[in-house]
């Protein structure tokens, strides 16, 4: 799968496709028989504690493979098509280096401690020559969050 951060179970008239998500593009991986979409969903339902008879409403659900030292967590979303349901997995990885915020330039000092914006804009002006430091600091958060 190589960094899929998705997977999706598409069913089609004749055929159900199998894409993977990766760097934001849809991939073809492979494409099944229609007649094992009814297993697929099945097992995907009782994994992720889905009701099994529920077949016109979406549903949300999750699970986790724990593997040689791995552990995947996968985000559940089944929703009804004109030809079955569809299915979406988004793939965590939970044995990933977690993201250190105090090593990004995000710390307890990072922001002073502003009450107000007024607050903010008396102690930093953002003109000039604190501007640098600022998108530094804008940067770190964003990358903290993704």
């Amino acid at each position: 799968m190589q960094s899929a951060s998705d997977i999706h179970i598409e069913p089609d008239e004749k055929e159900v496709r199998v894409r993977y998500r990766i760097d934001g593009i849809l991939h073809d991986a492979m494409t099944l028989p229609h007649q094992v979409l009814d297993g697929l969903v099945a097992r995907i339902k009782v994994l992720s504690n889905l009701k099994l008879d529920e077949h016109r409403l979406p549903q949300d659900g999750r699970f986790k493979i724990e593997k040689d030292g791995y552990k995947i967590s996968f985000r559940v979303s089944m929703l009804p098509v004109f030809e079955g349901e569809k299915i979406v997995m988004r793939l965590l990885d939970e044995t990933s280096n977690r993201i250190n915020p105090r090593k990004n330039g995000v710390g307890r000092g990072s922001f002073g401690n502003c009450a107000s914006r007024n607050q903010a804009s008396e102690r930093h002006d953002f003109s000039g020559q604190d501007l640098p430091e600022a998108e530094k600091q804008q940067h770190s958060i964003l990358l903290w969050i993704f």
